[in-house]
């Protein structure tokens, strides 16, 4: 054999198991990206599944309360109506009455005069009576609006010896927008697909595949399984990875494809590069193998003129190509152990990824199940919290219902709902608060403010409701100006001064004082309460954190009033800290902000200098009868003449005829929103240009531009504090919203 092939042969050794071990390496990186990629598949499948639900179980919420509806009990279908018409979110949604034939009394989708007389399928109404479970259909044709259609359908209290099954339905349009609110890739399609495999909704060309059959394989697949991966064509005929989990509650499979060349491509890709890789050092391998095969030759050939010469008694001729071949044999032998050393590096690098991926898998699952008993621990709180101000309400009314407690004697029970009413829009407005900061909404409006009038504005308020009985306050304070929203200041110092009364005993002291240190003011709330435990400290401005019960009996709260003082500190610029000596020594709050020069003194400002006289007429707008018939009279007995309307239509008829001073309008009417109504009102100057109030339960009036720029003069959140009212009232008509 010739000396070439023996050095291709030394080449190929060398070489071989270098290609076989970084296939081998790339082979393992292939099947890691693509479980990745695969388990977030899987992970999206679960997040649209708790969606789907979370509608669903929207649906049953509500029409549970309407099978519990006291006109249903009553008989009152027209006021049921009402009420049922009321949970509909959108057009595309209705809610039906049936009766246990499967025949409609009424139907939303209809005027109630109308009086329906289609049926719904009578199967799901006798299931549902059988059951006495919540069901939720597949697809089908209404009888009534001749459209595709998914419903609930919910029993009802049995009323005399009728049964009743209240339904609502969901047109298929209801869902064509259901893929636009998923953050997922563009090629990523989202399905819902009912028990019989009818399409519920598609996040791509909704318009020609929502109400037919799905994938038969995906059908026959989640028929078998709760839930799993497979990988077959789309109904476009792309290849895909489709993962699918069926939902208990409704019964429909949610699926997820994801076209397998994008799950496919990060392995392809990088298969590719070393193939291109294993060529090009193949290529060179052979150079060289060429090249050192003419070196050894010649020097072979070197060798062979030396023995000639010797044999022949010539001198011995000196030749270097000999150790010229041994350091080219050792250069090779080294880049080959470079190669080997690479290899093994990138194959320990592997390891560490798939480790590291791993170790994050593990992290986001006990996140996970951190998040989870979180909430199931807020959501155990907020049901308590909630619970024991309405029941203290509900106990109220029951005595004042009966009769024997009146004049005096009601008082105590007045005070009593007053008191638990407070308390409940206290929880609903920290729950406002922590989400609008969660969202980056609260939006501070911040002007020089003397931080010492501040603290006496909240101590007023805590005398008004006796919270200060039973308690010593030392109070050191002087005039101190910040930059800072002062309402957001006074429920800083309020939850701070609140949480010392509520975890101090009666008859201990509680010291609020403040002082200046290099252009900063040190506020500090210090109480001889129960105190804290380092672990406590540690984790006591963290949402949903609660300490020990409070001492004196007072309603220990959800945990996130601590939160919201934080954040807002924070967002004025401030720090603030807590220190305790531990359990039953007490507790010291310290916050600090930037101080501002003193501004100087506009009398011109003075919100008393702006008081006009007293309106005489208002419209008080709102759809809720109850609502509307006490804060009418609330205004009537603060001396308004007062003009009540529950539509936009009566409003914009009422404004007509009566011209009132002053508007106070409800944003969600039946009819039209009161941006509507507000809209008609400034599109004529000559029709109404002056002060509209707006109540709404939903969101701020700052968070909608829109709303800002139709012009309303103030805004109150729902439920409505009836002294706020009376001030704000005041004040619009003083010419200060």
């Amino acid at each position: 054999m010739r000396i070439r092939f023996f050095i291709a042969l030394m080449v190929a050794a060398v070489v071989l198991p270098v290609i076989v071990a970084s296939a081998f390496a790339v082979n393992k990186i292939r099947l890691a990206e693509k479980a990745t990629a695969l388990a977030g598949l899987h992970k999206t499948v679960d997040t649209v599944a708790m969606m789907v639900d979370r509608d669903i179980q929207s649906s049953i919420a509500a029409l549970n309360a309407l099978g519990n509806s006291e006109h249903l009990q009553t008989g009152n279908f027209e006021a049921f109506y009402v009420q049922a018409k009321a949970i509909n979110r959108t057009r595309d949604t209705w809610v039906a009455l049936l009766r246990a034939d499967g025949t409609q009394v009424l139907n939303t989708a209809v005027a109630f005069a109308a009086a329906p007389t289609s049926k719904a399928p009578f199967n799901f109404v006798d299931t549902v009576l059988a059951t006495q479970q919540p069901l939720v259909s597949s697809v089908f044709t209404g009888p009534r609006t001749g459209r595709q259609l998914v419903a609930v359908y919910m029993p009802t209290l049995k009323v005399g010896e009728e049964k009743y099954v209240v339904a609502q339905g969901f047109a298929l349009e209801n869902w064509k927008d259901f893929g636009k609110t998923l953050d997922l890739p563009a090629d990523w399609i989202v399905a819902v697909v009912d028990r019989a495999g009818l399409l519920v909704a598609r996040s791509h060309m909704s318009a020609d595949y929502v109400g037919k059959l799905a994938r038969p394989e995906l059908v026959a697949a989640a028929a078998e399984n709760k839930e799993g991966l497979m990988r077959v064509a789309t109904l476009e005929g792309i290849d895909s990875y489709v993962a699918f989990n069926r939902s208990h509650r409704s019964g429909w499979t949610i699926a997820v494809a994801a076209p397998a060349k994008l799950i496919d491509a990060a392995a392809t890709d990088a298969v590719q590069v070393a193939v291109f890789g294993f060529l090009i050092a193949l290529l060179a391998s052979g150079i060289m193998a060429a090249t050192f095969g003419r070196l050894l030759i010649a020097a072979l050939q070197a060798a062979t003129d030396v023995a000639k010469g010797l044999g022949q008694g010539q001198g011995v001729i000196r030749s270097r190509s000999s150790i010229a071949e041994i350091d080219a044999l050792n250069q090779t032998l080294q880049n080959a152990a470079q190669l080997l050393e690479g290899e093994r590096q990138a194959r320990l690098a592997a390891e560490f990824e798939r480790e590291r991926l791993l170790e994050l898998e593990r992290l986001a699952r006990d996140a996970a199940q951190k998040e989870n008993t979180a909430k199931d621990h807020f959501l155990a709180m907020l049901g308590h919290e909630l619970r024991n101000p309405l029941a203290a309400i509900s106990g109220a009314v029951s005595v004042l219902r009966r009769g024997k407690k009146s004049g005096a004697d009601a008082i105590p029970y007045m005070d009593i709902i007053s008191r638990q009413n407070r308390h409940l829009v206290h929880i609903i407005d920290d729950l406002l608060d922590m989400s609008r900061l969660i969202a980056g909404k609260i939006v501070l409006d911040r002007h020089p403010v003397d931080l010492a009038e501040c603290l006496n504005t909240c101590l007023n308020a805590l005398k008004a409701a006796r919270r200060l009985d039973g308690h010593t306050l030392v109070i050191e304070a002087e005039s101190i100006w910040i930059d800072a929203d002062p309402v957001r200041i006074e429920q800083v110092l309020n939850n701070l001064i609140g949480n010392a009364l509520k975890f101090s005993a009666v008859g201990t002291t509680i010291q609020v004082d403040m002082q200046v240190v290099d252009a900063q003011v040190i506020l500090r709330v210090q109480d001889q309460g129960t105190g804290m435990s380092s672990e406590l400290m540690a984790t006591v401005f963290e949402p949903f954190v609660q300490g020990p019960p409070p001492v004196n009996g007072a309603q220990s709260g959800m945990g996130i009033g601590l939160a919201l003082v934080r954040q807002l500190v924070e967002l004025h610029g401030g720090t603030i800290t807590v220190n305790s000596g531990g359990p039953n020594h007490g507790t010291t709050f310290t916050c600090c902000f930037s101080t501002v020069p003193a501004p100087a003194s506009d009398p011109e400002s003075d919100f008393t200098h702006l008081i006009a006289a007293q309106p005489s007429t208002l419209l008080y707008v709102e759809d809720n009868d109850d609502a509307r018939e006490v804060m009418v009279e609330m205004l009537r007995l603060s001396g308004y003449q007062v003009t009540a309307a529950a539509n936009g239509a009566q409003a914009l008829a009422a404004v007509t005829a009566r011209r009132p001073d002053a508007i106070v309008l409800d944003i969600g009417l039946p009819d039209m929103t009161g941006y509507d109504v507000v809209r008609a009102l400034r599109s004529d100057p000559h029709h109404y240009d002056g002060p509209i109030i707006a109540l709404t339960g939903f969101t701020q009036l700052g968070d909608n531009p829109e709303a800002m720029q139709l012009g309303f003069t103030a805004h109150l959140v729902k439920p409505i504090d009836p002294d706020e009212l009376t001030r704000t009232v005041e004040a619009v008509l003083a010419g200060k919203p």
